[in-house]
């Protein structure tokens, strides 16, 4: 994003919360792909705690997994939507730390 009115609109979009100071605005970009990576992640992290046990699909939560897709689709845009207000302190330790390690445990995982 490295136009003016771009940089402008996403801090009035984000409340001043994102306010960084990079050049040509590259870290916009960066942070925007870890905000939505982490609003997925919560996403499918909430949806296996809500289906944890759930051996058929005649199980009562099983509805979780196999339906409710417009609250399921809401609840992942309203987290996408609150990824964005969270301060950017918080994504800068998200990046280097937890989505470097959450990398590391997936690659081994897919060995």
């Amino acid at each position: 994003m490295t136009t003016s009115w771009g940089i402008d609109l996403v801090k009035r979009i984000s409340w001043g919360f994102i306010t960084l100071k990079c050049p040509e605005g590259v870290c916009y970009g960066t942070l925007a792909v870890h905000r939505m990576c982490f609003s997925l992640s919560l996403w499918h992290i909430i949806l296996g705690v809500l289906t944890l046990g759930v051996d058929d699909s005649r199980h009562t939560r099983a509805v979780v997994q196999n339906g409710l897709w417009i609250f399921k689709f809401v609840g992942w845009i309203a987290l996408a939507v609150l990824a964005f207000v969270i301060p950017n302190g918080f994504f800068e330790f998200y990046s280097k730390y937890v989505a470097m390690g959450g990398a590391g445990v997936f690659l081994l995982v897919q060995l």
